[in-house]
């Protein structure tokens, strides 16, 4: 079966007839679309609000309905429905997750969980991720926020080392993640916003075990050395607030030949040395942003940049 924008024919439908005809939809179509109307607070299904690659994601965790979520999941189990991504962010009893992850996991292309629920505990949220860890091995991407779990997150990392291809950390501990016997050779996005304890070691591991990424996103990076070895096939450089020199940000541009984008964001040791290095060297450059810098370049650069 292919697309089917299906919300005019289930809105006049009952709600209990509305949940057979869209568990078959969903069980047989490739995409299934839902318009804005069917996804009102007054007509939506609430088992459909964590869907968001078959179905559209319906509403925001503040207006979650505990009971109503577990209803959903439920729902989901018995009729067997195909999710692609999935997104968490509610408190859900443990043992739910495990028969939903065991149900769904071999399926499950992209997680996204958020660790800060007021009714979890960091070991309910590390119980709920090591699940995810058994039963989800082929996730192409994975996105955590305010996970302080270093070991549920490498168990994560290492049970789909050989899909992944993006991992977004946001305000996570990274300080103790053990990165030596990961092998990430599919992942081409790394996105570390606002994450404690990155120190060279981590990142060290990091890009040592992604030999194939092309896109590095880096907020508030407070360590950078000619240690660490970045990948030839970079095509995307984001940086904010490195402790990047000159001669480390030259040497960076000399090992990515195929830099295409290159953002940097109060990088307050860099000078006109740098810029026009980079404009000279990087031959596949499109586009070049200077965000906010303590220390401004100054027009030695526009002529250079001009140029190219």
């Amino acid at each position: 079966m292919d697309n089917y924008d299906v919300s005019t024919i289930l809105l006049n439908l009952q709600l209990s007839l509305q949940s057979d005809l869209l568990a078959y939809w969903l069980t047989n179509a490739d995409i299934c679309k839902l318009d804005s109307a069917f996804c009102s607070k007054e007509m939506r299904p609430q088992y459909l609000n964590m869907m968001e690659s078959e179905v559209m994601s319906l509403h925001s965790p503040e207006f979650i309905d505990l009971e109503k979520i577990s209803s959903w999941m439920e729902w989901v189990l018995k009729k067997k429905v195909r999710i692609n991504t999935c997104h968490i962010s509610s408190a859900i009893p443990p043992a739910l997750y495990k028969r939903f992850f065991k149900a769904v996991g071999e399926r499950l292309k992209e997680l996204t969980i958020f660790c800060n629920h007021k009714n979890y505990t960091k070991r309910e949220y590390d119980r709920i991720i090591t699940t995810a860890a058994c039963f989800c091995t082929n996730l192409n991407k994975i996105q955590l926020q305010h996970c302080e779990s270093s070991g549920s997150m490498e168990n994560l990392l290492h049970a789909c080392q050989e899909s992944l291809t993006v991992l977004h950390l946001l305000w996570c501990d990274v300080s103790k993640l053990k990165l030596r016997e990961l092998h990430l050779l599919s992942l081409k996005r790394l996105v570390l916003e606002d994450c404690n304890g990155i120190s060279e070691a981590t990142m060290v591991g990091f890009l040592g075990a992604a030999p194939n990424l092309e896109i590095l996103n880096c907020e508030y990076f407070p360590v950078f050395s000619s240690k660490l070895k970045i990948s030839k096939n970079l095509r995307v450089l984001m940086l904010k607030s490195p402790p990047l020199t000159d001669a480390m940000f030259c040497s960076l541009v000399h090992s990515c030949p195929l830099l295409e984008v290159v953002q940097l964001s109060k990088c307050s040791l860099l000078t006109d040395m740098s810029i026009i290095e980079l404009v000279q060297h990087a031959t596949h450059l499109i586009t070049l942003y200077m965000g906010i810098n303590t220390v401004s370049y100054t027009h030695l650069t526009l002529p250079t940049i001009c140029s190219v």
